[in-house]
């Protein structure tokens, strides 16, 4: 079997063909027209038939013995996050091949009248911005303005608290540009919160690595874009800010008596640091009778860990579900050392030195087989997660390599912050004679990052 990879940047039209049939139509999703990057991988191997081919995206389907059937449904996944398409080809007998189509961005382009148009657009609502350069300052309001926003800007610190305490209700969101030193946007944040505390709070910096999710949380800051700012980036945390939770149109009833009743609106925003610290590990054992037990520091408390460790095991180790023997977790007896409950980091921290377990595994293998084989490391190949070949077919099973088993530990230490963030708001209206409250309306908008699981 041969293969080979391509790249491509073409142009998407919707045109036809003089036998009627458009120049591109992808059967795996529609593509607006527009340049696109197109990247294709062929082979020559057995091809699939028309039952395989319409399954191959769902998750856990696969026609490997030791495949997970996640690949291409996580490849599908990204490609859409992305605003891409796949198209997939395949003939029984003759191979398959699979087009990756990207929208392609040329580094001079700016946004014309059919970008913008395709952003989330404001309605006129009135941002105040702050920032210290007078020229990215009527830059950044010149891209709220194509946004449909009214923004307005100041360089002055004391100028911008003064008119949001003056007039709070005049501003419908906060915007906190690069403003020198993290720790001076923060301070300035913090002010404008207290000033204004139910004003949504766009922070815009450099970089959020050095942001405590807890100095984001007192400042009362929503949400975190990069400096300088991005049309895309802004346009949705705004949209996100404004529009999903209704502001505009509820804040309109807020302290109002209607029909014996105040109505009152509320907005709670909150964020939180994902991925970070101190530590977790790992540890990976191939028993005697081919079988692998994962242990790892990380304790389980109901969110599903055994399933979802289990199945990032196997798919490091190629290997079926099926041959995970168990998942232990939660005690120094099984690693050198556990850090206990992640709660919704658990998974990454867990999962992460899992990984580099499984490699440290895979590694300790081909050491072990290649003495047997009479080879080198680099020459073994471990297949199916069950034997290990090296030079001229010569294998020998992996359930006859040790009668001890063999152990590989694996850590995971991440210095870096990300976050996910949210924002509660909920209507309510309390009778003005009885005290009686009524829930109207409750919204909630929260980031769950990428999903592992595709069918949770």
């Amino acid at each position: 079997m041969y293969g080979y990879i391509e790249g491509q940047h073409r142009r998407t039209e919707r045109a036809q063909g003089r036998d009627g049939i458009p120049y591109f139509c992808p059967p795996h999703g529609e593509l607006a027209p527009g340049r696109y990057v197109r990247v294709a991988v062929k082979d020559s191997g057995r091809g699939m038939d028309a039952t395989t081919l319409a399954r191959i995206f769902e998750p856990f389907f696969t026609t490997r013995p030791t495949g997970n059937g996640l690949g291409l449904s996580t490849v599908r996944a990204i490609v859409r996050e992305h605003g891409g398409r796949l198209n997939v080809a395949s003939t029984p007998g003759e191979g398959s091949r699979f087009e990756v189509w990207l929208p392609g961005l040329a580094a001079a382009e700016f946004f014309g009248p059919e970008d913008v148009a395709a952003l989330p657009l404001g309605r006129g609502e009135t941002i105040l911005m702050v920032a210290d350069d007078s020229a990215r300052l009527l830059r950044d309001e010149e891209m709220l303005a194509a946004l449909g926003y009214e923004p307005v800007g100041f360089t002055d610190r004391e100028a911008a608290l003064a008119a949001c305490r003056a007039r709070p209700d005049r501003f419908d969101a906060l915007l906190v540009a690069h403003f020198g030193p993290v720790k001076a946007s923060l301070e300035l944040a913090a002010a404008l919160h207290q000033a204004a505390p139910c004003l949504p709070i766009v922070l815009e910096t450099k970089s959020a690595e050095e942001i405590g999710a807890d100095s984001l949380v007192m400042a009362g800051i929503t949400d975190v874009v990069r400096w300088p700012m991005a049309a895309e980036e802004i346009a949705a945390a705004l949209d996100r800010c404004l529009d999903e939770i209704k502001w505009t149109e509820k804040s309109k009833l807020a302290g109002k008596l209607i029909d014996g009743r105040y109505h009152g609106l509320a907005l709670g925003c909150f964020i939180e640091g994902g991925a970070a610290g101190p530590k977790e590990s790992a540890r990976i054992v191939l028993e005697p009778d081919g079988l692998y037990s994962v242990y790892v520091g990380s304790s389980a408390i109901g969110q599903g860990l055994e399933t979802a460790f289990a199945q990032i095991a196997a798919d490091a180790l190629e290997v079926t579900i099926d041959r995970i023997r168990g998942v232990f977790h939660g005690s120094t007896s099984y690693v050198a050392d556990g850090y206990g409950a992640y709660h919704s980091r658990s998974v990454v921290m867990g999962g992460s030195a899992m990984l580099d377990a499984a490699k440290n595994l895979r590694e300790a293998i081909r050491a072990q087989a290649a003495q047997r084989l009479g080879c080198q490391p680099s020459e073994v190949e471990i297949v199916e997660g069950s034997k290990a070949v090296g030079p001229g077919g010569k294998s020998i099973a992996l359930n006859g390599l040790s009668s001890e088993g063999i152990s590989a530990e694996g850590a995971f230490l991440n210095k870096k912050h990300t976050y996910t963030y949210g924002a509660h708001a909920a209507h309510v209206a309390v009778d003005a004679k009885l005290g009686h409250v009524e829930l109207v309306d409750y919204v909630v908008v929260e980031d769950c990052g990428r999903i592992i699981n595709p069918l949770t």
